[in-house]
């Protein structure tokens, strides 16, 4: 699902400009609202930020690193994906 609250939005935002939206999606999510949201239907949930950008972006920019703290992928990454286990 899009990452709604990744940086480029969030500056966008504080200068008055809609943020990015993905039509393709019905809603987009933070990955704390995200987590919230499936709390109540899984027992175990691990978030992936995926994809994206810490600076610039195509082939020139510096990529989010799987490597890189959980904080810093979820500013940046395009996308969250999450693995739930059933309740």
């Amino acid at each position: 699902m899009p990452n709604s609250f990744r940086f480029r939005n969030r500056l966008r935002f504080l200068v008055g400009r809609q943020y990015e939206s993905d039509p393709s999606h019905l809603r987009q999510y933070s990955h704390s609202i995200l987590r919230r949201e499936l709390e109540s239907h899984f027992r175990a949930i691990e978030i992936h930020p995926v994809s994206g950008h810490l600076l610039g972006g195509g082939s020139t920019g510096i990529p989010v690193f799987p490597w890189l703290p959980f904080r810093v992928r979820a500013l940046f990454a395009l996308d969250l994906v999450f693995v739930g286990t059933p309740k």
